[in-house]
């Protein structure tokens, strides 16, 4: 008999699992449900599979559009770009003229 259940968990189990479901959650049916908690496990949808996706780690990186320019990433958004720098002044001319 508990061989039985065993199989039926396990075979619940594996159904749910392929099914991107919780493993745990179909050999808990296929144990409690015996062939009916299987014949749920067929029954229910397929997940989209979880993605462990992470942003990239903070740094200065390559800026799109402006070969050369980089922009720095804060791990969760780009910083805003940096103001235009003022034009150079004149230089320095003096108004005496040395020997």
């Amino acid at each position: 008999m508990l061989v039985l259940w065993g199989l039926q968990g396990g075979i619940a189990c594996a159904i749910s699992q392929a099914k991107n479901q919780s493993g745990r959650d179909g050999f808990l049916m296929g144990v409690l449900l015996g062939p009916i908690g299987i014949i749920i496990a067929l029954c229910l949808p397929k997940l989209a599979p979880r993605s462990v996706w992470e942003w990239p780690p903070a740094g200065w990186y390559p800026e799109p559009g402006n070969p050369g320019g980089r922009r720095y990433w804060d791990g969760h958004q780009w910083a805003a770009p940096p103001p235009a720098l003022p034009p150079m002044p004149k230089p320095y001319e003096p108004d005496v003229e040395v020997l």
